[in-house]
């Protein structure tokens, strides 16, 4: 049986748990796309759109073709307007980068 003083410490820290989770997740996002210029695309008319994303300093992101089946592959996913098709998807290469969690 736990005493009613232990109860309110456990209850204390509950909800500075519950507080810091909360906090935790409004951060600002790590990855941001850069404003888009405007495109003028003739009707039914393939037209190319750069899109270009920041990463925040201190955060990566996988490569789309990851070289361990550990990583989770970046994937472009957009909802689009009905009159819109999405073609081919081209990312850039990649880089290869070491971390201290993981130095291979």
């Amino acid at each position: 049986m736990i005493s009613r003083r232990h109860k309110s410490k456990l209850i204390g820290l509950l909800a500075l748990c519950l507080g810091t989770a909360a906090a935790q997740s409004v951060k600002a996002p790590s990855v941001s796309i850069a404003p888009i210029p405007l495109v003028t695309a003739p009707r039914a008319a393939q037209t190319m759109v750069d899109l270009n994303f920041r990463v925040a300093s201190g955060f990566h992101i996988n490569s789309n073709t990851p070289k361990s089946e550990f990583l989770i592959p970046t994937n472009l996913r957009m909802d689009l307007p009905t009159d819109i098709i999405l073609g081919k998807i081209e990312y850039p290469a990649g880089k290869d980068l070491t971390f201290p969690f993981s130095p291979d």
